[in-house]
This record gives C-alpha cells, sequence and structure tokens, in this order.
C-alpha cells in the first residue's frame, strides 16, 4: 500500500488487491482467516493477530479504493468477537483455552495493539463514534501508542470531495472521500 501512496504507481495498488483476494480465496471462510496454509490444508484456528491485521489491510484497501467495504465490515465484527468480558483473548478455537491475548509490542505490533488501531480505522473510515485514549508505557507499547494518537486527534483527518496524492499530505493523515461519507449509512 505505502509504495502505491508515495509512488503513484498503480501496479502496487493492483498488488495488493491481488493479496488480498488470494489470503481470502486460500484462508479465509466468510469472516474467519485461519492462520496458515499448505498444499490446500488448511490450519483451522483464528487468531486475533491474523483478524486484526486484514481487518488493518482492509482499511488501507478501503481508503485507497472506496472499495472491500462489506470485506472490511465482516472483519470488523470477526475483530469485536475476540473481546470477552473486556479483554482481548488470542484465539477463538475451541481447542485452546481463553488465553489473554499479548499487549507487547515487540519489533512487531501486539494483537491488542493491531486490534485497536484497526478498529479504530474502520470506525474513522465508516464515521462511526470513537472515545479518546490513554497513552500506555512508552517502548512496551509505541503501536498501541500510535492509535492512542490518532484517537486523541493527533492525526490528520482529511475529509475531500476528491481523492488527494498522498504525496502531498503530511504522513499522518487518514483520507476519506465526502462523497462516501454521505453515500454511506
Amino acid at each position: 500500500m505505502f509504495p502505491f501512496r508515495y509512488l503513484e504507481d498503480k501496479k502496487f495498488l493492483s498488488k495488493a488487491e491481488d493479496i488480498f483476494r488470494r489470503l481470502r480465496d486460500v484462508n479465509c471462510f466468510g469472516s474467519e482467516i485461519y492462520h496458515s496454509s499448505i498444499d490446500s490444508h488448511v490450519q483451522e484456528e483464528g487468531f486475533l493477530q491474523d483478524s486484526a491485521s486484514v481487518l488493518l489491510f482492509l482499511t488501507y484497501l478501503h481508503e485507497e479504493t472506496g472499495m472491500f467495504t462489506d470485506e472490511m465490515d465482516e472483519f470488523f465484527s470477526k475483530v469485536q468477537e475476540y473481546r470477552v468480558d473486556g479483554e482481548w483473548i488470542e484465539s477463538s478455537h475451541g481447542d485452546f483455552l481463553k488465553v489473554p491475548a499479548d499487549i507487547f509490542d515487540y519489533p512487531i505490533p501486539s494483537s491488542v495493539s493491531m486490534a485497536e488501531l484497526a478498529i479504530l480505522r474502520a470506525d474513522l473510515l465508516r464515521k462511526r463514534e470513537h472515545a479518546p485514549a490513554e497513552f500506555s508505557v512508552p517502548l512496551a507499547r509505541d503501536f498501541f501508542n500510535i492509535g492512542v494518537l490518532i484517537r486523541n486527534g493527533f492525526f490528520h483527518l482529511i475529509e475531500s470531495p476528491a481523492k488527494i496524492t498522498f504525496s502531498r499530505l503530511p504522513g499522518n493523515t487518514i483520507q476519506v472521500l465526502y462523497s462516501r461519507l454521505h453515500s454511506s449509512g
């Protein structure tokens, strides 16, 4: 997605769309994404990290194309299923205990950070309300804190009737097309 945003070469956007479609065709069954597959054999367990990653990816695809709305909404609902009694769990599969999801951001975001950011971006793109949040521990939850920055208004939310080239916008921008705002209910 990001090479497309800044290089404006449509082959990168097309490749991102192809990646999602391939992932959906091989590893998704409805809004359930299974963790892995090899030679047409699918590991039939779902994890928060996988669902949240796909939702986040879909928010970027939607932001760029205005498409993938139904898929984004399906994965939004799926990610919500991993929040049980106000706590995030790592797996929804019956063979696993309800293990609390990891909150520590290693070099990659934790499952919780990924889920929180994906949900927030979906909320912004679909014009749903979101509440401010408190920052968490620096260095241990940096990716989570990026979501808090967005939530608390430290990112630009650009609403415009036509797509603005991202090379002309600050890096901390989320763009929503005005026409989509009023045509989607």
